[in-house]
């Protein structure tokens, strides 16, 4: 069993899916921050909800038309 393998069978979601949430978390803004201020603190899960949305990955239709893609997104934001 190769690693791909391996990881389809662990992770069970479509590889490709889970490739562009990988590909997703290389932009810099999902970089740790330590010793921000209040409104830093505040902001930085914004910018990342918004960069989920931007990114068109996951929509609140899939509650309804893929819900295993919400279960997906959760444990990928995790």
């Amino acid at each position: 069993m190769d690693k791909q393998e391996l990881s389809d069978l662990l992770l069970g979601d479509d590889p490709n899916k889970r490739t562009k949430w990988f590909k997703l978390f290389e932009d810099p803004v999902w970089v740790p921050r330590y010793n921000m201020d209040w409104e830093e603190t505040r902001n930085e899960p914004f910018k990342k909800l918004m960069k989920v949305m931007k990114s068109g990955i996951v929509s609140v239709k899939d509650f309804f038309n893929d819900p295993k893609n919400i279960f997906l997104a959760h444990e990928m934001i995790a």
